[in-house]
């Protein structure tokens, strides 16, 4: 549980946090390869130190020609 002191710990990351741009590090690639230290709250838990890493996933999805028969199947 949080006391008063992980609380105020908490309030004060947050709101040092005041944008949604992701932390400048040295080395951008590091996002993806090493990761980033970071430190995350688990609800019910204490502070966790660890890494952060980004995975990034494409798919492509073509389109599908339509039939003239997909009218008639819909009936």
């Amino acid at each position: 549980m949080l006391d008063k002191g992980k609380l105020d710990h908490l309030n004060h990351e947050l709101k040092s946090i005041n944008s949604r741009v992701l932390p400048s590090v040295k080395n951008p690639d590091d996002w993806i390869n090493d990761g980033v230290d970071c430190q995350i709250l688990k609800p019910s838990k204490n502070w966790q130190k660890g890494k952060l890493r980004m995975k990034v996933s494409l798919e492509f999805c073509p389109d599908e020609p339509k039939s003239p028969l997909d009218e008639f199947r819909g009936r």
